[in-house]
């Protein structure tokens, strides 16, 4: 088997054990066995955790990070249990800290890397051996926040008196596990606190763009859609401007876009408050997983945006294996088109009416080659002398 990279070497099968052998053995396990009674004052859980037997082989049938004929790794089973008598909630779980986004931001502008490279499972079934025939129901995995940000984030929805099983591990065995903090903390949704911002001042200038990876994916739902899907959340603050927001310039991934509004501030505390797949918070303004071209499994959509509004946009990749998606926001149609010209939502870009012409950000019957009623002259089909300057190229009015 291949322990991480320029390491092979031969693995005993009989002496790799499966998550239910670490729970049905005779050692005591208290410490790998984790009930989250929250408090109203006690939002977030954390612990940390000491590996059983650090060089200890487990099989896990989730997780990308190992062989797939060999899905055998270094790491810790946790068993985590929402009690009786709790809320059914969202529950985000990371490992080393509870980064925000400031954090986020701070490691991309550094280029600096931080964490621990390790990969996140979090199953329903917690079965015995090493069969690889046998079947777990594989809820949710997460290879690292982002590029720099390196330790992983789930965020699971658990009802009370329910149980999941998380397999924290080495990447492909490199090396034996270490301890490790875990941080269990209550979300109102995915939305709510795990979210980039696309600012205005780079949609103003060269437009906003960003590479995202599907390793780096959090599972989510939306008001738009009630499908658990694997991507990301992005903030715009409302403006009176017309967007496009694009993936066609990526790998021909499967891609769908979701954008919903909420009229809360989410500038300040009550951006915790959002929960982006309930009625009561948001409204969905539009839905696409095509807009690319015929062949195309890319998503686009154009919409018109208001500053009374806050948005929320999921971009989500229906992909199981790899996929790195471009994603790219840009201003259109100014002054939406003006009073001769529609928004097309298909092509972004200004229609004008029957008998006018784009020109100068707007539409105008100057330059449709028909000397109208209102000029004394019109620029002849093909050309693009605006200034006037040879009236050979110009038609006049007889």
């Amino acid at each position: 088997m291949w322990y991480g990279e320029g390491k092979c070497k031969e693995v005993q099968i009989d002496k790799v054990k499966g998550c239910g052998d670490v729970f049905t053995s005779s050692s005591d396990t208290s410490d790998y066995e984790i009930k989250l009674n929250f408090t109203s004052t006690m939002k977030q859980i954390n612990k940390e955790v000491t590996p059983a037997a650090p060089e200890q082989l487990y099989i896990n049938r989730c997780t990308r990070y190992v062989h797939p004929t060999k899905p055998y790794t270094y790491g810790q089973y946790l068993k985590v249990t929402l009690p009786a008598g709790q809320e059914n909630t969202y529950i985000s779980i990371a490992i080393d800290k509870q980064y925000n986004r400031d954090d986020l931001v701070l490691a991309q502008l550094q280029e600096q890397k931080e964490g621990h490279e390790f990969g996140i499972i979090i199953q329903e079934d917690c079965i015995s051996g090493t069969n690889l025939r046998d079947k777990v129901n594989c809820l949710y995995r997460n290879g690292g926040l982002s590029e720099y940000i390196l330790s992983p984030r789930v965020v699971t929805w658990m009802n009370a008196d329910s149980t999941q099983y998380i397999f924290i591990h080495k990447k492909y065995a490199s090396s034996p596990m270490t301890k490790f903090q875990i941080f269990f903390t209550k979300v109102k949704h995915p939305c709510s606190n795990n979210y980039y911002d696309i600012d205005w001042n780079d949609i103003a200038g060269d437009g906003y763009s960003r590479i995202v990876n599907l390793e780096h994916t959090l599972n989510s739902r939306s008001i738009c859609s009630k499908d658990l899907i694997k991507g990301f959340w992005f903030r715009i603050k409302g403006a009176e401007q017309t967007i496009v927001i694009s993936t066609c310039q990526s790998e021909n991934y499967d891609v769908s876009l979701d954008l919903i509004k909420t009229k809360t501030d989410t500038s300040n505390a009550e951006a915790g408050s959002i929960n982006c797949e309930s009625s009561d918070s948001v409204e969905c303004v539009k839905s696409r997983s095509d807009g690319c071209g015929t062949n195309s499994k890319l998503a686009k959509m154009v919409v018109t945006l208001s500053e009374d509004n806050t948005y929320y946009l999921f971009l989500g990749i229906n992909e199981e294996y790899s996929a790195e998606v471009l994603l790219t926001v840009d201003t259109t149609c100014p002054l939406s088109c003006g009073e001769n010209g529609i928004c097309s939502a298909y092509s972004g870009r200004c229609e004008c009416k029957p008998g006018f012409v784009f020109k100068d950000e707007g539409c105008t019957e100057c330059g449709n080659g028909v000397v109208d009623a209102n000029e004394d002259c019109d620029l002849s089909s093909g050309v693009n002398d605006t200034q006037c300057t040879d009236s050979n190229m110009w038609k006049w009015k007889n």
